[in-house]
């Protein structure tokens, strides 16, 4: 098993929908999401490709276009604190605990 990540970019979805108190706003976000933004099909792609794609553990892909934001999926860079091994490892940990599913590389399961 191996585990990996993935971002989709700024993807137009429902949560830039209006939600009744500013209009003003809403039009600002829907007019930068036609502009940058890809369609919520190709923002799930990143999450299809390190899924499925053959590629190595402790990947994290994207879109591969400007800033990260649209594009074909491919793998991309992360923070330092996304790199943080000791953060990882209490996540996981927090993850297994939370859903009462231990992995297959957990000490829980030795």
């Amino acid at each position: 098993m191996i585990t990996t990540a993935a971002h989709p970019g700024m993807a137009a979805t429902n949560l830039l929908r209006p939600d009744g108190r500013r209009r003003g706003v809403h039009r600002v976000q829907k007019a930068a999401a036609g502009l940058l933004a890809q369609s919520d099909d190709d923002g799930a792609l990143p999450t299809l490709y390190a899924a499925v794609a053959n590629i190595p553990g402790d990947s994290y892909a994207g879109p591969g276009g400007f800033l990260e934001g649209r594009g074909a999926p491919k793998l991309v860079g992360r923070s330092a604190g996304a790199r943080d091994a000791e953060v990882a490892q209490r996540l996981w940990e927090a993850s297994e605990e939370l859903t009462g599913v231990a992995s297959p590389r957990s000490p829980q399961t030795a």
